[in-house]
């Protein structure tokens, strides 16, 4: 009960097929402007394709040995768990991930009825005092790539990610 449903939308007119028709491009900028000042940041994020930078992934991920071990029953997540995951996915080449000091978030990026939707599947990080940072890179560059709607999935009741994700927003996962 403690894992919520993290989300940001940045342009809410996308969700209003009446604004999505019309397609008013100075709402969208203005919107973007507005949550821009949030996530102003020298350093810059680009992520990189699933497919073309597997071993990448492989290997950090064969480096860490991550094993869920917060819940019961504990679910290995091994190399085989990780192929299975990415490489079969149907959605694979919608599959990105980001690589910030060590630490990972693999992505989904997609749209869907005229909404960019980017939606961070998995995270791990070296150092968890990076996470708040890492996250706001990660919507700095959503805002300059034109998503319309970021999520994520938070385990724990911690506050880190207020301000990137506001609370109005936060729904329990069950």
């Amino acid at each position: 009960f403690s894992t919520s449903r993290l989300v940001r939308p940045i342009n809410p007119l996308k969700f209003l097929p009446i604004f999505n028709k019309l397609k008013i491009n100075f709402a969208d900028d203005l919107f973007r402007k507005i949550i821009k000042r949030n996530f102003d940041h020298t350093n810059s994020l680009q992520p990189k394709k699933i497919e073309n930078n597997y071993n990448v992934i492989r290997d950090s991920f064969q480096n860490r040995k991550i094993v869920n071990t917060e819940n019961f029953p504990s679910i290995l997540r091994d190399e085989k768990w990780l192929y299975w995951r990415l490489m079969e996915c149907p959605y694979k080449k919608d599959l990105y991930f980001f690589e910030y000091k060590n630490n990972f978030s693999i992505v989904h990026i997609f749209s869907n009825k005229g909404v960019k939707r980017l939606n961070i599947l998995f995270s791990y990080f070296i150092d968890q005092s990076n996470e708040t940072e890492f996250f706001s890179l990660i919507m700095h560059w959503a805002i300059n790539n034109n998503i319309d709607l970021v999520w994520a999935i938070k385990r724990g009741n911690d506050e880190t990610l207020k301000d990137i994700f506001p609370n109005k927003f936060k729904k329990p996962l069950t």
